[in-house]
């Protein structure tokens, strides 16, 4: 045959790699086949030899460079035989040198998924492979914008645009990040920041190497690549790029892995690194740090100081890194005890790493001075900056008189510039930072010769800064009983009193809190006493005049110092006044005044209300207590406190003994009544509280949630007000916080109540679905929560058994809870008749969910059912649910359920006698019941023999009598009448199951 000898000439040729002969071989022996060059129509060994034709000149073709040709001629033989590997093959070599990888790569995948032993066809898949995610790299806007960065024509705004960009890719992205490295961008976004030409240019690129080094391995390899003694040297350029120079110096030493000096061997057996190694790795990272921290205080721009006190701060409190610590904090509270205490060894190491560096800060001369100096700057905000460092640091230093003995040569410093008034205020605001970080160093400043002193004459100079800095040291002073002992001369001279008639704002506020605080302590405060009067009015003032600076926000000032000052100012002041109103808001009288305003005080809670922000604020828990103080009685409060303490007294027994040991004043403010809870209720809810205590409950910590939730929960006490704690979010806010693992477990304990008692008179239809489903999960912990009180649980249940009413959906997240059916059955044995009675009808809300079902098919449980439902002259209201429940589980389509019920039980024999108990409601469950019955023949010889005729016609002549009292169960009664007389009985045969009085079984033979 011709065309096969042309493919044997081909063949030959292309042996002698004489390409272009074979190819005109092959092509020779198409024509033979086909004049037209059409092949489709060719069948058997016809088809399949111009498929190998084509194939084969396709393979000269390459040898040809003619890739395009090549590619057609493969495509032409895939026509004609998909499953040729070599025609694959060969097409994927062309789609390679014409740079279409993705094409290439999708025929060798198919090549080796036909033939999966092809080697050639895997060793080139795997080079096509990398070649291709080469290519996609090299495509990518990373690549793009390094490439454009180096190019020389590059121009400036564009380089700006460019740098801006990769600042905003590589802060969240580590795979960015690590591909500027790859692509050698480290290099020239260092080179930018040496310019001189471009200040921009050269902060953005600062910028963006700190951004990459927010990720762990990339902060390793700039640690690696560039030398941290050229960063320190930056920090004296002009201020973005000092500023730039601090961010990256700070992401470096926080940010890199393990220690190399310990990575590369030591710790303990198990890779652990002990507290000596992570201390001596730490030594020279603090060197580094120390220069540059003190380079930037020492520089005359403002924003570059700010820069380092903000490091300082950072670098002192950086949380324990990955490598340090076992296993994270959330999980360390799931182990063992026998293995927290690794935990705890990791964290005591972590804080001697910490304890280090605030160690060096104090010991650096040029870092600790420049802070000191701070604390007297000009812009308050600054003052407030050094203040918080100083803190953070001392506080970093677990040993208390180690912070006394390097605190002591700046202490002995003399004044220096700015003389003594100016050194005075300084240690005023240092002494404050102490009592914040450790009260026993702030009690060692206060007490040393002349401290006090030093206090009253900064009072008695005028001088704005130094009578605050005094005030807020005497406030903090005033928390602590050895600090309040050193008070002594401040409070004989007159000189704390007379700061609350001064025109400074914040010295009014400090020493508000202060006397607050010690008439607390000694108890001198009473609610008549002028001390009172004064502080409340004081509190109010405050409250109105930082509300005023508020107000201002946003209009133009003459000069942002003075924006930055008032605005400062306003924080600090409502801090205090809110100090003010929570030190004093134990008494009732004082309550009522905050709620609704008297003649000696305006009314309080509509600024009290606008003070809460966030519970991220300083005020937020202050705010939070006083309205869960608001919103409940001291009695209740005291009882609460005696629960927790389980001490068996009352709390009028406790008042009594107060009395007798004279603890207690007789001319204490009258008692504080439901009442008068009641209205300060009704007063914030009117200004808007409930809105407050959500928005409080955002971001707040442990002890804030807490008491926003027992505000919560004591608002929700009041029915009318249940609807607007749904509407305002108070409803939403609870159902997060009793399912927060954050929050503590009195707080999940009160957010859950607060659930149930909302939900007992709220139509659930006005819920969300998601609102409904998730408040389930808290209120069912809420119910195996053993330490919880019968009220709570009683309430807990009402709310869900008005859930239970309303879909499928809510039944089935009720029986889904793990242990759900078994708590309510729980329940049902509680001692508190209400509780069982809760129990009953919330099981019966659930019928006719499978899982109540499956509950009721054990005959021992149903002996508890229909105890229940003949238990009606001592607790009708649980008979009457338990009776309904039987009712509707006879009928059920559920035989076990039935042959547990007819033959196994005594449910029978109760659905008889509640015919005779004269109470209709019951008298219409069991008539149902029997209704249902008599489609059952053993039943109804059971109903018979237990006298369920005579019983029925008795009711129907009684109905008749009485019509008035029967008339709702008339047509009920006659129908079980009717059906049962009509209703056909068992065959005599079978077994009939007995059930004695006892509820025991008796299985015999029929007669």
């Amino acid at each position: 045959m011709a065309a096969l000898a042309s493919k044997e000439a081909g063949n030959a040729a292309f042996g002698k790699k004489e390409y272009s002969t074979a190819a005109a071989a092959y092509a020779s022996g198409l024509k033979e086949l086909s004049a037209s060059g059409s092949y489709s129509d060719l069948e058997g060994g016809d088809r399949e030899l111009a498929a190998t034709l084509l194939s084969n000149r396709a393979a000269s073709l390459l040898g040809m460079e003619k890739y395009n040709e090549a590619c057609e001629d493969c495509s032409a033989s895939l026509e004609l035989d998909n499953k040729r590997v070599k025609s694959l093959y060969r097409r994927a070599q062309a789609y390679e040198a014409l740079d279409k990888l993705s094409e290439a790569f999708k025929d060798l995948k198919l090549a080796i998924h036909i033939d999966p032993k092809n080697k050639p066809a895997i060793v080139a898949a795997r080079r096509v492979k990398d070649a291709l995610a080469a290519q996609i790299q090299d495509q990518s806007p990373v690549a793009q914008t390094v490439r454009e960065l180096t190019a020389d024509d590059t121009l400036a705004d564009r380089r700006i645009a460019l740098l801006k960009s990769l600042i905003g890719t590589t802060v969240d992205d580590v795979g960015s990040s690590l591909e500027v490295l790859r692509r050698q961008g480290l290099p020239v976004l260092w080179e930018i920041t040496k310019a001189t030409n471009s200040e921009t240019e050269a902060h953005l690129a600062i910028r963006c190497m700190a951004s990459m080094a927010s990720h762990v391995p990339v902060a390793d390899a700039l640690i690696a690549e560039l030398s941290l003694a050229e960063i320190v040297g930056l920090v004296e350029g002009y201020p973005a790029l000092a500023v730039g120079a601090v961010g990256l110096l700070l992401r470096l030493l926080t940010k890199c892995s393990k220690p190399q000096a310990v990575a590369a061997g030591g710790g303990e057996a198990d890779g652990t690194l002990s507290t000596g190694e992570l201390e001596a790795a730490e030594v020279g990272r603090c060197d580094v740090a120390i220069d540059a921290w003190a380079a930037a205080m020492a520089s005359s721009e403002a924003e570059v100081r700010d820069a380092a006190l903000d490091a300082v701060v950072n670098w002192c409190s950086e949380e324990a890194p990955k490598w340090a610590t076992p296993v994270p904090e959330e999980d360390a509270r799931r182990l063992p005890m026998s293995e927290r205490k690794a935990v705890q060894e990791a964290e005591a190491r972590w804080k001697a790493v910490i304890g280090v560096r605030a160690s060096r800060v104090c010991q650096s001369v040029e870092v600790a001075m420049a802070m000191f100096n701070l604390l007297d700057s000009e812009s308050s905000s600054e003052r407030q900056k050094a203040l918080a460092a100083f803190g953070r640091v001392a506080a970093a230093i677990p040993d208390p008189e180690m912070v006394q003995t390097l605190l002591e040569p700046i202490l002995s410093a003399s004044p220096g510039t700015g003389g003594d008034l100016s050194f005075m205020r300084r240690k005023a605001a240092l002494a404050s930072a102490m009592f914040l970080a450790h009260q026993e160093v702030g009690v060692f400043v206060l007490g040393r010769s002349t401290a006090v002193q030093e206090l009253v004459m900064l009072i008695s100079s005028g001088d704005d800064i130094g009578t605050a800095a005094a005030a807020e040291t005497l406030c903090l002073a005033a928390s602590n009983e050895q600090g309040r002992a050193l008070l002594a001369p401040v409070i004989e001279s007159g000189t704390l009193d007379a700061l609350l008639d001064s025109p400074n704002a914040r010295a009014r506020s400090a020493a508000a809190s202060a006397i607050a605080k010690l008439g607390v302590a000694s108890k001198a405060l009473d609610t008549n006493s002028s001390d009172t009067d004064r502080l409340l009015n004081t509190a109010m003032l405050l409250l109105k005049g930082a509300e005023d600076v508020e107000q201002q926000e946003g209009k133009k000032l003459d000069a942002a110092a003075a924006a930055e000052d008032q605005a400062n100012s306003a924080r600090v002041t409502t801090e205090r006044a809110v100090e003010v109103i929570a030190a004093l808001i134990t008494k009732s009288a004082v309550k009522d005044e905050i709620a609704h305003g008297s003649g000696r005080c305006t009314q309080a809670l509509p600024r009290l209300c606008a003070a809460c922000k966030d519970g991220r604020s300083a005020v937020a828990y202050g705010l939070a207590h006083i309205f869960a103080s608001l919103t409940v009685t001291n009695k209740d409060v005291q009882r609460r406190q005696l629960a927790e303490k389980e001490m068996d007294i009352t709390p009028e027994q406790l008042e009594e003994l107060q009395r007798i040991t004279k603890q207690k004043n007789d001319d204490d403010e009258e008692e504080d009544t439901p009442q008068r809870v009641a209205f300060r209720t009704q007063k914030i809810v009117q200004n808007d509280g409930i809105r407050a205590l959500v928005r409080l409950a955002d971001g707040a910590s442990e002890s804030t949630q807490l008491q926003v939730a027992m505000a919560l929960r004591q608002i929700a006490v009041e029915v009318p007000v249940r609807g607007s704690m749904v509407q305002h979010g108070a409803f939403r806010v609870c159902s997060d916080l009793a399912s927060s693992p954050k929050a503590s477990v009195k707080c999940v304990r009160e957010a859950a109540w607060c659930l149930g008692k909302i939900l007992v008179t709220t139509n659930p239809n006005v819920l969300t679905e998601a609102q409904r489903l998730d408040a389930i999960p808290p209120l069912m912990r809420l119910l195996k929560d053993h330490h919880a009180d019968e009220l709570m649980h009683f309430e807990a249940l009402l709310g869900l058994t008005n859930l239970a009413s309303v879909d499928d959906a809510t039944k089935n997240r009720i029986t889904s809870e793990k242990g759900g059916v078994r708590a309510l059955e729980y329940l049902q044995f509680s001692d508190h008749e209400l509780v069982r009675r809760a129990a009953t009808e919330c099981m019966t809300n659930l019928l006719p969910h499978p899982k109540v079902v499956e509950h009721l098919r054990d005959p021992e449980k149903i002996k508890l059912w229909v105890g229940f439902s003949e238990d009606y002259e001592a607790d009708f209201p649980t008979a009457r649910a338990a009776a309904g429940a039987l009712a509707m589980a006879v009928g059920l389509d559920d035989e076990e359920l039935t042959e547990t019920l007819v033959n196994k039980s005594a449910c029978i024999r109760a659905f008889v006698g509640l015919l005779s108990c004269g109470h209709p409601e019951l008298v219409h469950r069991a008539g149902v019941g029997i209704t249902y019955l008599a489609d059952i023949p053993h039943a109804v010889t059971k109903l018979k023999k237990e006298g369920a005729v005579p019983a029925l016609k008795k009711l129907v002549k009684a109905a008749k009598k009485d019509p008035t009292k029967w008339a709702a169960v008339q047509g009920v009664v006659a129908g079980a009448l009717e059906a049962v007389e009509a209703a056909k009985e068992a065959d005599p045969s079978e077994v009939i199951v007995e059930v004695d009085d006892a509820g025991d079984f008796d299985i015999s033979e029929g007669k």
